[in-house]
């Protein structure tokens, strides 16, 4: 079985098709590179954010949000990463932890 990460860009990019970012052979895997996009989305972003509402907000309307596939239908998809509920964690951790949207 294969997982596929793919970037799906929002409002201005409609239309066009997500852009395939890799596969993998677990879904473990394909996890941890949808974490590294977001990850190094924030750390780009977050030395021009005020707060960690603001940096997530960032993220939601022009970041690429990774989204998860299989080749083989599961009960859950393969769909068990929540790209939004992990950015919202660590844009909280980054600007709590490091003061880096100070």
């Amino acid at each position: 079985m294969s997982y596929f990460v793919f970037a799906l860009k929002r409002v201005y990019d409609c239309g066009r098709p997500p852009l395939r970012e890799g596969a993998f052979r677990t879904r473990e895997e394909a996890w941890a590179a949808s974490r590294r996009m977001i990850d190094e989305y924030l750390r780009r972003e977050s030395a021009s954010c005020p707060s960690a509402q603001a940096l997530y907000e960032r993220f939601r309307r022009h970041a690429a949000v990774p989204f998860i596939c299989s080749d083989v239908s599961e009960s859950h998809g393969g769909l068990d990463f929540n790209p939004l509920k992990y950015a919202l964690m660590r844009c909280e951790e980054m600007c709590g932890e490091a003061q880096a949207c100070a």
